[in-house]
């Protein structure tokens, strides 16, 4: 099967706060970086029996990171993009009072959106399955015109803070709850599926 998987990627930072401060607001070596994505998690996976097509936007601080992560397991990271705002950041600080994780800013999937319909005939002619975890109309249309079913991953609690709009967006599309995309996924990759 070919599966195209389109997905923001995350910077995230803990900082373990210990009352020792320099003028960044954080002491040399307390802060761990990392990077999380469960469209990346699944697009491993699925890159196991599948070929694997990845679309996203990245920065370039961490570009090559990604993508030789992705290169690695064998996607296909031709139409990632790449910017100074690509990433969305989730900031974590650990310390006695456990305040909660914040995330600041959300990572900006447009460039990726528009490459995909400028290569579109080549990206989705070639497609079996999309999935996604972003809730666009161009690029939801862009499937939709080249009949490439979509499967959006959702929890219940994303579903209801959609507007009308959004809702009617979903009308052809699967929607499925994090934990059991793998399943769903295993169960409709088996049945004889055929592109119209």
């Amino acid at each position: 099967m070919r599966i195209g998987v389109f997905g923001a990627v995350y910077v995230n930072v803990r900082i373990r706060v210990d009352g020792k401060f320099d003028e960044l607001g954080m002491n040399e070596g307390h802060a761990v970086t990392s990077y999380s994505s469960q469209c990346v998690e699944l697009a491993k996976k699925l890159s196991i029996e599948n070929e694997v097509i990845f679309l996203t936007s990245l920065d370039t601080e961490t570009e090559i990171y990604v993508l030789r992560l992705l290169k690695k397991y064998g996607i296909d990271t031709q139409y990632c993009t790449c910017g100074s705002h690509g990433m969305g950041f989730h900031i974590e600080f650990e310390d006695d009072d456990k305040r909660e994780a914040t995330i600041a800013g959300h990572p900006d999937l447009s460039g990726s959106v528009e490459m995909a319909k400028r290569f579109e005939d080549e990206i989705f002619e070639k497609l079996d399955i999309m999935i996604t975890d972003e809730i666009d109309e161009d690029f939801i249309g862009l499937c939709e015109k080249h009949k490439v079913p979509v499967f959006i991953i959702a929890e219940e609690s994303d579903l209801e803070l959609m507007d009308d709009a959004d809702v009617e967006l979903l009308r052809n599309t699967t929607v499925v709850a994090p934990d059991k995309v793998m399943d769903e996924l295993s169960a409709w990759l088996t049945l004889p599926q055929a592109k119209d």
